[in-house]
């Protein structure tokens, strides 16, 4: 998952970078469009690629899903990464790409994953206290 937001945070950069020189001379829904399928096709090829990198290290997909776990993972990291990109493609276009690091270090895994093993801590602590 890290790499997913490693790869998804230095293709919004890129592609940012290389709009600069012809944003302004495209209509507005050209831009729109730009900036809405082409890092939507990015992310398709990256998640592909990130997932037969973790299958070429033989973990099993069809141990719960049959045939279709390896669809699923690629879907799965294909939706993730579409998730992280787009809300970080608008905070490119608000605070532009010198501050949009501090906006990619709240969108970390580790961040959310420490808010939910918190609150689990805590109702798993208050249910035994119960009994």
């Amino acid at each position: 998952m890290l790499y997913l937001l490693v790869f998804t945070y230095f293709v919004s950069l890129f592609a940012f970078n290389a709009r600069q020189s012809i944003e302004n001379k495209l209509r507005l829904a050209d831009l729109i469009a730009l900036r809405l399928l082409v890092p939507v096709v990015q992310y398709l090829f990256i998640s592909l690629w990130i997932s037969l990198v973790t299958l070429v290290f033989k973990v099993s997909f069809e141990r719960f899903y049959g045939r279709g776990g390896f669809p699923l993972f690629w879907c799965s990291n294909f939706l993730a990464q579409w998730a992280a990109g787009m809300p970080m493609e608008v905070a490119l276009s608000l605070l532009g790409p010198k501050y949009t690091a501090f906006f990619c270090a709240s969108l970390s895994p580790f961040s959310a994953l420490r808010r939910l093993f918190s609150s689990t801590k805590t109702s798993l602590t208050r249910f035994s206290r119960t009994q």
